[in-house]
């Protein structure tokens, strides 16, 4: 007996015993729950050892799952919120035993002064307000608030966990590959494959995608649950892969840059979404021109046409079905303008049923929630819904953090460091693209392509602290 307790392998085969019979005992439970905890054991130990996998299962998480119904598999939360609820707390065990971790934190003093102007104006002022006066908000109105805090526990977990650049590189592939899985199932679904059409119908049921399966406006939702939270996300994983594609230190990562690149550009056309399409032209000429001269730049955005038209020209019979749906859906019953029909439907709703409730309470918002009896349940746009929700007050701390941010953003554009400056040009001009989308969509609250914009800013904010800027002040 003595001799086994002395064996140095002892312990080990006890813990190994121990967790057999609790393997054992949940089986005879319930079967499904022994494989979540043998999942989730197998899960911890691989982020103690590599905490950098944390940050590539957030991003999956964002792509893949984030569209899954609310409350489908964890009660009133999304996967890709409870893997975020879990990044957090391992990051606290982290930040616990690894202090030279929180020193990262100095680098994102800017962000943080920008993010709490915005959370006063857009969470604790109205909150307070609405509240004294017997007015409080759902459970969905309280989600929709709380979001920027959601985004900003992501952008602590992006800027504390990668120690260096070597990280970085893959990761940045990982967010473009992940957009391009996201517009594979799309352009699948475009092509009407019936088991992708199973999928989509029961795991990711929405208003859009009951839509888009019926056929309505021709447009496909794929695994995002909306057509327009589809369209931006391929726009900002688009940005990110041209970006990514002329930085020299990521030269080996091309080939898989440009066919994911491609995919998403595809999905993009197929998703109708105009809002997506014109703020990746738009992306891509502000982030060229923050980065080359124009003589380059010219170079390369008419290589990106010739590459762009040869895919299109090669998938266009996958796809020609859902862009000449989505064409007629706009333009073939509006003869009398030249407009979009659904931009024309949007000034209506704006004439019509917000605009007269907001100038009513113009200063600190009409209420938390939009209720039941209006005849539209959406603003349709991030800026009437600022105003019906939050005033003036909240539209003010919108617009500021904007300029704080892209102030910010511009500086680190300057950096001698190649990939920081154009991840951070890529920040720049997205987020421009995202505060000119807001005016007919409510931009700043699609999951995907906002997680996206803070995984950017984490990424400029963790890299650009020992980097010295281009020109001296000498």
């Amino acid at each position: 007996m003595l001799t086994v307790l002395r064996d140095t392998r002892t312990p080990a085969l006890l813990t190994a015993g121990l967790v057999g019979a609790m393997v054992g005992g949940l089986c005879l439970i319930s079967p499904a729950l022994a494989v979540a905890v043998i999942g989730a054991a197998a899960f911890t130990l691989v982020v103690l050892r590599f905490p950098i996998v944390l940050c590539y299962t957030l991003v999956a998480a964002v792509t893949l799952v984030s569209g899954v119904t609310r409350g489908k598999i964890v009660p009133m939360l999304r996967i890709n919120e409870v893997m975020l609820v879990v990044a957090v707390a391992f990051l606290a065990v982290f930040l616990l035993i690894d202090r030279a971790r929180s020193a990262n934190l100095a680098k994102i003093a800017p962000v943080l002064g920008a993010f709490f102007v915005l959370v006063l104006g857009t969470v604790f002022i109205p909150i307070a307000y609405h509240y004294s006066q017997g007015r409080p908000a759902s459970i969905d109105g309280l989600m929709d608030m709380v979001s920027p805090f959601k985004f900003f526990l992501l952008f602590l977990v992006f800027v504390i966990i990668p120690k260096s650049e070597r990280e970085w590189y893959p990761l940045v592939v990982w967010m473009v590959l992940c957009g391009a899985i996201v517009a594979l199932v799309g352009l699948l679904q475009a092509a009407n494959v019936s088991a992708v059409h199973q999928l989509i119908g029961n795991w990711y049921a929405s208003v859009h995608t009951a839509a888009s399966l019926e056929g309505e406006g021709g447009r496909v939702t794929s695994l995002m649950g909306a057509w327009n939270a589809l369209g931006m996300l391929l726009m900002m994983t688009l940005a990110v892969g041209w970006s990514a594609l002329q930085v020299p230190a990521m030269a080996r990562y091309r080939v898989v840059i440009a066919g994911a690149s491609l995919l998403s550009f595809l999905c993009l056309l197929a998703s109708g979404s105009f809002a997506g399409l014109v703020g990746l032209v738009m992306s891509i000429l502000l982030i060229e021109l923050l980065t080359n001269n124009i003589t380059t730049t010219v170079k390369k955005i008419g290589m990106a046409v010739a590459v762009a038209g040869l895919g299109l020209l090669i998938a266009f019979p996958l796809i020609e079905s859902v862009v000449l749906g989505r064409l007629d859906y706009q333009f073939g019953n509006s003869s009398d303008s030249v407009l979009p029909q659904t931009f024309v439907y949007r000034f209506w709703i704006w004439s019509d049923v917000f605009w007269p409730a907001i100038v009513k309470n113009p200063i600190l918002g009409t209420s938390l929630d939009i209720p039941h009896q209006y005849r539209w349940l959406f603003a349709e746009s991030h800026y009437i819904s600022l105003l019906f929700r939050f005033g003036v007050v909240g539209l003010v701390a919108h617009v500021l953090w904007t300029l704080m941010m892209l102030g910010w953003l511009l500086a680190h554009v300057r950096l001698r460091n190649p990939f920081i400056a154009k991840m951070a040009a890529a920040g720049f001009a997205t987020l421009v693209v995202m505060t000119i989308s807001s005016a007919t969509n409510e931009v700043f609250l699609f999951t995907g392509s906002i997680d996206y914009l803070w995984i950017l800013f984490a990424l400029v904010a963790n890299q650009s602290a020992l980097r010295q800027p281009r020109h001296s002040s000498a």
